[in-house]
């Protein structure tokens, strides 16, 4: 008995994830009617596998691969058959992903992960009277091994609520445990009006710096600001809608 042509026909099976030092075992089933194995061929990260496909077990080890590598594995088989993904968690990163801390200091919000996942993005949620809004979000940097994020959320006088969401997909997501804040902001001022090299401020905030035509030299959120590449002289730096602040840039 003959197979047709469109019962052989391929199929494919596509997984990522990431290298985590572990080798990915694939059970290859063998098909009696065909009289052969089921994988055609295995690409990794778009390179062919080249090992044997006529075992019934398959091993990925990565050889040559960095730790915490992205990974995509696309296995072609036969559509009448279906190899098995032994230990798909390998390499899988959605259920390994955490909050390792949440702290928020004054006007800055900052937080630290494991397992993060390329593409993935962190919502900034706070809490109004109307329920949890998002106030801003900050893109993974999808690095497994984890990472350190910051936030200047818009925060109120008096009490504030905050917490992060971290989405892979609308459907995929894991929220942080809570932070609360009781804010009474202190106005934003320079910890010297004469300075060569950083020009600190009391506390973290937006700024914008301009020099005496009015020209924007440099602007961001910060404590610390890098001011060596500018000229000496005179200029003015402005806190969201108070008035500016005039500090001299000299060359010692």
């Amino acid at each position: 008995m003959s197979m047709s042509l469109h019962a052989l026909a391929q199929k494919e099976i596509v997984l990522t994830g990431v290298f985590k030092g572990e080798p990915l075992y694939i059970q290859n089933s063998y098909h009696p009617g065909l009289k052969q194995f089921c994988i055609d061929e295995i690409l990794v990260n778009g390179k062919s596998l080249h090992v044997n496909y006529n075992l019934s077990a398959i091993k990925i080890d990565f050889s040559g691969f960095d730790l915490y590598t992205p990974v995509k594995i696309k296995i072609d088989h036969k559509s009448v058959c279906k190899p098995t993904i032994i230990n798909e968690k390998a390499i899988l990163i959605h259920s390994s992903f955490k909050f390792t801390d949440l702290v928020i200091n004054d006007s800055i919000m900052y937080w630290t992960t494991k397992g993060d996942r390329p593409g993935a993005v962190f919502d900034i949620e706070q809490l109004y009277a109307d329920g949890w809004n998002v106030v801003g979000n900050v893109q993974s940097t999808g690095k497994f091994e984890g990472d350190r994020y910051e936030f200047f959320p818009p925060l109120t006088e008096g009490a504030n609520k905050l917490r992060v969401k971290y989405k892979v997909t609308e459907l995929r997501y894991l929220y942080s445990s809570e932070i609360e804040l009781e804010y009474y902001p202190e106005p934003v001022k320079l910890v010297s009006t004469t300075v060569a090299k950083t020009l600190r401020f009391n506390r973290p905030s937006e700024y914008t710096i301009e020099d005496e035509s009015g020209n924007i030299v440099l602007d961001g959120n910060g404590l610390a600001i890098d001011i060596s590449a500018l000229k000496a002289g005179e200029y003015f730096v402005y806190f969201g809608d108070e008035a500016p602040v005039r500090f001299l840039k000299n060359t010692k």
